[in-house]
């Protein structure tokens, strides 16, 4: 079978975030699809299986774990399979175990998922979230843990200054996760003018310590801009996300009239394996 690698949330067919898509001709078990989650050694593979409840079941993997839901390779996989011609441009359903979701696939090859309606919480162990960043509390706006189908701890910090200078402790951050039950840290400024926020996101818990584009968490970070009032409803809210990283990626989040998340951008392929 073949398993494509697509870069998701590309910025001027540069940068993104490189994922695995698997489009077999029968419906893999779970033994098979970490099999090759484990050989790609991507940060998520994404195995498109056929669905009695929608028109695509998407599983998706790391390399050590199954995961609920990821957005960049969503986005990866339905611009693959609009490029191979297995889809036309239009509105699908994918279940997930995330729940039913909805995608949208444009003329010009942009993908957009839905998410579920923010979900914000009170954090614990701020302190901690503090030192594992080697940050101070003067640093930072907000903490708190958001979630539109996947949780992760968010840190909305005064200035790209600290964004770029952060002291990271992988270590910590994994022990943090897990006490909260959350996949990572999105950490982010709205101080600066190319975008209207710059973000990093880590997610040692899962094997991945830093990710160029996430595109749960950014949509998250979409709806809390609109819920803040720094955006409005049905506006394109442009993210950037993996710039010191070498790897600017542009994520697009709309928020519409019903508190429902989009989120999505261009991808671009780049290679194929074969299992």
């Amino acid at each position: 079978m073949d398993v494509y690698i697509v870069n998701a949330f590309t910025k001027n067919n540069r940068g993104g975030n490189a994922a695995g898509v698997c489009i077999p001709k029968k419906n893999l078990s779970k033994d098979e699809m970490i099999y090759i989650a484990k050989e790609m050694n991507l940060s998520e593979v994404a195995f498109v299986n056929k669905s009695e409840k929608a028109d695509f079941r998407i599983s998706f993997f790391t390399p050590n774990k199954q995961i609920d839901l990821c957005g960049h390779a969503t986005i990866a996989t339905f611009s693959k399979l609009f490029s191979l011609n297995i889809i036309d441009s239009g509105e699908y359903l994918q279940e997930t175990n995330a729940g039913l979701l909805r995608v949208k696939v444009n003329k010009d090859g942009r993908v957009l998922m839905e998410q579920n309606k923010l979900i914000v919480e009170e954090v614990i162990s701020k302190d901690q979230i503090l030192s594992s960043l080697g940050l101070k509390k003067e640093d930072v706006l907000e903490i708190f843990i958001g979630s539109t189908g996947v949780k992760d701890i968010f840190i909305n910090l005064r200035e790209d200054r600290l964004l770029k200078n952060l002291k990271v402790d992988f270590k910590q951050i994994e022990q943090i996760s897990k006490e909260n039950g959350v996949t990572g840290y999105h950490v982010f400024t709205t101080n600066i003018k190319e975008a209207d926020a710059l973000a990093r996101n880590f997610a040692p818990l899962y094997g991945i310590d830093e990710e160029s584009a996430t595109g749960t968490a950014n949509a998250v970070l979409g709806s809390y801009l609109v819920s803040k009032g720094l955006k409005e409803k049905n506006e394109k809210i442009i993210i950037f996300q993996g710039m010191y990283m070498n790897q600017t990626s542009e994520i697009c989040v709309e928020v519409d009239d019903k508190n429902i998340p989009w989120v999505g951008g261009f991808a671009q392929s780049l290679d194929k394996r074969i299992f």
